[in-house]
């Protein structure tokens, strides 16, 4: 699965926020994928844009499907570098 097409992303400093462009039929919307400690060893995640997502037709949802795959896979990803290396493997 990991060999998939992700969005290319940005890491803060911090390795606690993963931003990208998503790209899709009504432009580029910026979205980030954020861990906020909580207490000692407990985080809080969070998805989603960073601006107003546009409205979207039926006509639309397939492009869209494909932006949600990425987004997704970009989401896997970042968990998998956030939390150290499963199986002494860095992805």
């Amino acid at each position: 699965m990991l060999a998939l097409t992700a969005y290319p992303y940005k890491i803060d400093s911090s390795y606690f926020d993963y931003s990208f462009d998503s790209v899709g039929p009504k432009g580029i919307i910026r979205k980030i994928a954020s861990f906020s400690l909580i207490e000692s060893h407990v985080y809080n995640f969070a998805f989603g844009d960073l601006m107003k997502e546009p409205v979207i037709s039926m006509t639309q949802l397939k492009a869209v499907m494909e932006i949600w795959k990425k987004s997704w896979r970009l989401l896997l990803k970042s968990l998998l570098n956030f939390f150290p290396p499963i199986r002494g493997h860095e992805y």
